[in-house]
């Protein structure tokens, strides 16, 4: 297994995380929307 970090280096609220196995990948999205920045979402 492979795990690959990508961003959230004291810059942005996430980050990804792309994992690699012998036959698969895929990515973790690590986002955390700030107070700031939420939206109000039709519920």
């Amino acid at each position: 297994m492979k795990i690959t970090f990508f961003g959230a280096t004291r810059t942005v609220t996430g980050s990804n995380i792309l994992v690699e196995t012998n036959d698969k990948k895929f990515i973790l999205d690590c986002r955390i929307i700030s107070r700031s920045r939420k939206r109000n979402y039709a519920k």
